[in-house]
């Protein structure tokens, strides 16, 4: 409840606080504005209205925060106060930037005799406009700086400013280098831009490209040095918030640049077989666009590309730098992947009408065979650069290989082709039984020969790759289980005894299921004080009354013993066993048994919980909102070369 009711204040505080603020502003604006405003009296009612309205709801709910936090620590160290003063940074400092940008934009049209309908950035604002917004959002911004400097002064323990602070530095440098990006493309579409008449008519974009540069720049500059120097931090260094940032900005680089140099390429191929009359001028004027961003791109690419691999290099093992690699490998393997299949598709499509079709000149082609080879020619080096370092490093027989064939990402990979490809298996097949079979039942059946001749490519190079992905999966099938028959035979385990007999042999029976390959060895009751040497088994599987009723001479044998201990938790009296949930006899002995495996394979040990019906369905719907994204990404890249 105090969630609850916490969210509510510090939602309406910050929506109110907005209002306030964008109130005072329009008051402002159309005090010194008068003169050459049509609608003087509405914008006054406006903002009066709304300044009525927003400064007492937020006044009421700033003062009731304030004064909770003052008396509760828990309240004053919430995540959510963090959150609300770190965001009033954003909702200050954001349109702060755009205004000067706005400002900046203006005064350079000017100074290239151009209109402000060409600004970037308040083509329909004035000076004072501008200032007054800075002015007012500077204020409301050095009030909450004030309070977010006490915050880190008192220390409230079980606070997270650190965490909070990272997040927001985040957000503000990606907001920097967003404009960064922008300002940079808009240069280079005017230094790539050759004027064919008289005049440069892109002068605006040097305008707008400058003026976003003289913020963005300095601004990205600052903040990224800021979150380098806090790198001296541990936390910081190692925190997933670095790690996801670097992520996406590595990966989003390296698609926009491929997409948008695909796109180039494919452009230069159609005007090469389409023996285009056009000028080197023109051509570079049409590809200006494109081919600034995708240099932009190339830039943020090589760049956080770069930091993303030094921050994997300072992970604590080589598993853990693997893992974190595998994830950009191959999302970049299924991209090339099906850039590549789509590819080789569009080819053979093309060379079946040529051969069969009635052929006149590759002009009425060039569009299909220059986005065929494009795609071919972009995404055939990158599969070939990232596919076979993963199958080289599931092939391996070590620890390292292992991981890589039980990573959900590569079973993730290798099922989700062969899913797609058996129903596309399955589509292009009815399709060609459809055409043959409406050659007997139709009168006029169009061309038969060519509807059989492409519905066939299409589903040969399905099975292609059909045959191709389950023999990865198949091979990945062998290689672990010959590694984890030998994992397992090498790890003897005894299991000592217990009052409960059934117990013993549900672990046995679950374990022989599991894993049968593991050397068992129960010891009876009796036969306890009887073993000499522990140090044959790697694991010991104890009852709990030996850690609370040790025998002198059990205890001597189990401090020198260097291996596994799990301890079976069982009810005692005035003994509570914290974080563990209540199971039958059953889920225990399976427990138990997948503590056993997961030592023997040399996995983490994790204990199973029983989710909730809603935690199933979150994950349910979190999948699909995932594979949303995923097939957005598709069909994006594939958009870009097959243009409607």
């Amino acid at each position: 409840m105090r969630t609850i009711r916490r969210l509510y204040f510090y939602l309406v505080a910050f929506i109110s606080l907005e209002v306030v603020m964008w109130s005072i502003i329009t008051l402002a604006r159309t005090i010194f504005d008068a003169a050459s405003l049509n609608n003087i009296g509405d914008q006054i009612a406006g903002g009066l209205a709304f300044l009525i309205v927003g400064l007492p709801m937020f006044l009421f709910h700033w003062i009731f925060i304030q004064r909770d936090s003052s008396h509760d620590p828990d309240e004053r160290a919430s995540r959510l106060r963090e959150l609300f003063l770190y965001g009033t940074y954003l909702a200050t400092l954001i349109p702060i930037a755009q205004n000067i940008i706005a400002l900046i934009n203006r005064e350079l049209l000017k100074l290239f005799d151009l209109d402000n309908t060409f600004a970037f950035l308040g083509s329909e604002q004035t000076l004072a406009d501008n200032l007054i917004a800075i002015m007012v959002l500077s204020v409301a911004f050095y009030y909450f700086f004030h309070i977010v400097k006490k915050e880190w002064a008192d220390n409230t323990p079980g606070n997270d400013l650190p965490g909070t602070r990272r997040l927001f530095r985040y957000i503000w440098m990606l907001y920097s280098l967003v404009l960064l990006i922008f300002g940079v493309v808009f240069i280079l579409q005017y230094i790539f831009y050759t004027p064919v008449d008289l005049g440069n008519p892109t002068r605006e974009m040097l305008a707008n490209g400058l003026a976003i540069l003289l913020v963005s720049a300095p601004l990205w500059t600052f903040n990224w040095q800021v979150i380098q120097k806090s790198l001296d931090s541990r936390e910081e260094a190692d925190s997933y918030l670095r790690l996801v940032s670097l992520y996406c900005l590595a990966l989003g680089g390296i698609i926009i640049t491929l997409t948008s140099g695909g796109w180039v390429l494919a452009t230069v191929l159609k005007v090469f077989l389409e023996k285009e009359a056009i000028t080197g001028s023109e051509l570079f004027n049409r590809l200006s666009s494109t081919l600034s961003v995708t240099i932009a791109m190339g830039v943020v690419w090589a760049y956080f590309g770069r930091q993303w691999n030094e921050t994997i290099k300072n992970a604590a093992d080589t598993l853990r730098q693997a893992a974190l690699r595998r994830l950009y490998f191959y999302i970049l393997s299924l991209l090339g992947n099906i850039t590549v299949f789509f590819g080789i598709q569009q080819l053979f499509g093309v060379m079946i009408d040529i051969i069969f079709g009635q052929f006149t000149s590759l002009t009425s082609y060039a569009s299909s065979i220059s986005t065929s080879l494009a795609m071919l020619i972009i995404g055939l080096p990158v599969w070939l650069r990232y596919w076979p370092v993963l199958q080289t490093e599931a092939a391996q027989t070590s620890d390292m290989g292992d991981h890589a064939r039980r990573s959900i990402i590569r079973k993730s990979y290798l099922y989700l082709l062969l899913f797609s490809l058996v129903v596309g298996m399955m589509a292009s097949a009815g399709q060609l039984l459809y055409n043959l079979i409406s050659k007997i039942t139709v009168e006029n059946p169009g061309n038969p020969l060519m509807d059989f001749l492409h519905d066939s490519k299409t589903l040969a190079i399905i099975i292609v790759w059909l045959v191709y992905h389950f023999l990865a999966l198949h091979s990945d099938g062998k290689a672990a289980q010959a590694a984890l028959s030998m994992r397992h035979a090498s790890f003897p385990t005894a299991l000592f005894a217990i009052s409960d007999s059934q117990y013993v042999e549900q672990v046995k029976e679950s374990l022989s299921k599991s894993a049968p390959g593991i050397p068992l060895t129960v010891f009876k009751k009796d036969e306890v004080t009887s073993v000499n040497d522990l140090t044959v088994f790697k694991a010991l599987v104890l009852p709990v009354k030996f850690v609370t009723e040790p025998d002198e001479m059990i205890r001597g044998k189990l401090d020198a013993y260097s291996g596994k201990r799990v301890i079976i938790p069982e009810e005692k009296e005035g003994w509570i066993w914290q974080g563990l949930g209540t199971r039958n006899t059953l889920e225990s002995a399976r427990e138990t048994a997948r503590i056993i495996r997961q030592l023997a394979e040399n996995q983490p040990v994790r204990t199973s919980t029983s989710n909730s019906p809603w935690v199933i369905v979150g994950y349910v719907f979190g999948g699909l909102f995932a594979l949303q994204v995923l097939l957005m990404i598709i069909a994006s890249i594939i958009s870009a070369f097959f243009p409607m």
